[in-house]
């Protein structure tokens, strides 16, 4: 899985999958939202019409390997109209395969599908991501490469802002981004989440639903979103330039933390 070019009929599947899929998952966030259980902040006019317009990155803390479906709930009413509104999002193979995920549904489910043990994988992965913005389509990814918590991710430098945490940040979304893109910068809060086994099971993705539908109890309530205001890299920024894109690094870093 993974190349240069889109899966045919793109914007098909997409309006297909959000008037099916994503009626079902839109409702459950909705469900959860009025319930309590879900609360959002930030998602404010510019972040929306940032969204309406495309090629914008949503990058996020990496809290559990469902985050993304959760952030897409998030957007169906306006995906129902605007395909961009259906991001694509750049899962680890072993994330799907831990969810028995077909590669004729990732395709459905626009997912740019990398293997961090996979050099040649992972450039085919940044080469779809660049596509995937020039057709200003939006992307959704975890600069952290791995959970913050997550077995891969232990030996990493851990950054601390009151009670958020982010594991230092990769480098490679500068490869797909340029001065035209909008970054959203996103913090995901699930309480206790550290506690959460670092294994590659079925766990990993049913036990974060039961916490957020509230069947494992309070304490692991609410789940949050904190998108932070969108911004673009300085006019002249060259990712060749590795000052620049360190710079760069460290000020996503500290907008996902602050947002």
């Amino acid at each position: 899985m993974g190349g240069t070019v889109l899966p045919p009929h793109t914007k098909l599947n997409g309006y297909r999958t959000a008037w099916t899929y994503g009626h079902k998952l839109g409702f459950e966030m909705w469900r959860l939202q009025w319930k309590g259980n879900i609360r959002v902040f930030g998602l404010d006019r510019n972040v929306i019409d940032a969204l309406a317009a495309g090629k914008c990155i949503i990058d996020s803390n990496h809290k559990s390997v469902i985050d993304d479906f959760f952030l897409a709930g998030l957007f169906w009413r306006n995906y129902l109209l605007n395909d961009r509104f259906f991001p694509w999002s750049m899962p680890d193979q072993r994330i799907l395969e831990s969810c028995d995920m077909t590669e004729a549904r990732c395709r459905r489910l626009r997912c740019i599908v990398v293997d961090r043990s996979n050099p040649k994988a992972g450039i085919r992965g940044l080469q779809m991501g660049r596509e995937v913005l020039r057709r200003r389509y939006n992307l959704s990814v975890h600069s952290e490469e791995g959970r913050t918590d997550g077995a891969s991710n232990q030996n990493k430098p851990l950054f601390v802002e009151g009670p958020r945490r982010l594991r230092q940040l990769s480098d490679g979304v500068f490869l797909m981004a340029d001065t035209e893109t909008t970054f959203i910068p996103l913090y995901i809060d699930m309480p206790h989440i550290e506690d959460m086994p670092t294994t590659w099971d079925r766990s990993v993705v049913q036990e974060p639903l039961r916490r957020i539908r509230g069947e494992a109890g309070p304490q692991y309530l609410p789940v949050c979103f904190y998108f932070g205001k969108p911004y673009r890299l300085p006019e002249g920024f060259n990712r060749k330039d590795k000052a620049a894109v360190e710079a760069a690094r460290l000020d996503l870093q500290k907008k996902i933390l602050l947002a």
